[in-house]
C-alpha cells in the first residue's frame, strides 16, 4: 500500500528530539567496527541522513574530502544545505527513497564548502542505523566523467566543423572544375562552317596530288 507522506502507515519515525548523541554514535561505531572500517575507507562519499529534520547524522572521510567540510561541519548541515534545489524537490527525494528502500536520482550536483558544485552520482537507501530508520546515501564523484564527456563533445563539434567546412570548399571546387570545363570546351568549338571548308580544301589538295605525273630521275 503506498505511503502517505513521511509518516506513512507501516512506518514509526523518530522524532526530531531523538537524534542520535555523540556518546550512541561513539558505541554505535564500537559495536560495529568491521563496517565502519569498511565505510571509513570506501572511495565514494557516505553520509547518513536523519529522515526528518534532513541532518547529516555522520559522513565518511571520502564526502568529507569531497565537499571541503569537517566531520563536525558536515554533521551541522543539512540535506537543504548541501544540496542546490528547492525543499520541495528534496522533500520528494527523501520521499521516494522512504517509500521504495532504495532510489536512484542519477547525476547531482553536491555544494562544495568554498560554494563551488561538484557533480555526483547519487543513491539513497534507508537503513536501520542505531536502532531507529535514517537514510544512507551513496555519492560518486564523477567530476573526471564529466570532463572527458565535454572533451569529447567538443572533440566530436570540432570535427563535425571541418566536415562541413571541406564540404564546402569540395562544393565549390567542384562548380570551379565544371565552369572550367563548360570554359575549355566552348573555346575548342570551331565556329560555324569552319570543319567543311577545311575539309573541301583539304580535298582539293589531295586531288591535285595525285593528278601530277610522277617525276622521273
Amino acid at each position: 500500500m503506498p505511503r502517505e507522506g513521511l509518516g506513512g502507515p507501516g512506518r514509526s519515525l523518530p522524532s526530531p528530539d531523538r537524534l542520535l548523541s555523540e556518546e550512541s554514535l561513539t558505541g554505535l561505531r564500537e559495536s560495529e567496527e568491521p563496517y565502519w572500517a569498511v565505510v571509513e575507507q570506501a572511495s565514494e562519499g557516505i553520509h547518513w541522513v536523519d529522515v526528518v529534520t534532513r541532518r547529516v547524522l555522520e559522513a565518511n572521510p571520502a564526502y568529507q574530502d569531497l565537499l571541503g567540510y569537517g566531520l563536525e561541519e558536515v554533521t551541522s548541515l543539512t540535506l537543504y544545505d548541501l544540496v542546490p534545489y528547492s525543499r520541495e524537490a528534496i522533500d520528494y527525494y527523501v520521499e521516494r527513497v522512504l517509500e521504495h528502500g532504495s532510489y536512484v536520482s542519477g547525476e547531482r550536483g553536491h555544494c562544495r564548502k568554498d560554494g563551488a558544485l561538484v557533480d555526483v552520482e547519487v543513491r539513497g537507501n534507508t537503513i536501520s542505523y542505531g536502532g531507529r530508520e535514517a537514510m544512507c546515501i551513496i555519492v560518486r564523484d564523477i567530476t573526471e566523467r564529466k570532463k572527458a564527456e565535454e572533451e569529447i563533445r567538443r572533440l566530436n563539434e570540432e570535427l563535425e566543423e571541418r566536415v562541413r567546412s571541406r564540404t564546402a570548399e569540395l562544393r565549390v571546387a567542384n562548380e570551379e572544375l565544371e565552369a572550367c570545363g563548360y570554359s575549355v570546351s566552348h573555346d575548342l568549338r570551331p565556329p560555324s562552317g569552319a570543319w567543311p571548308v577545311s575539309a573541301r580544301c583539304c580535298s582539293r589538295t589531295m586531288g591535285r596530288s595525285s593528278a601530277r605525273p610522277a617525276r622521273t630521275t
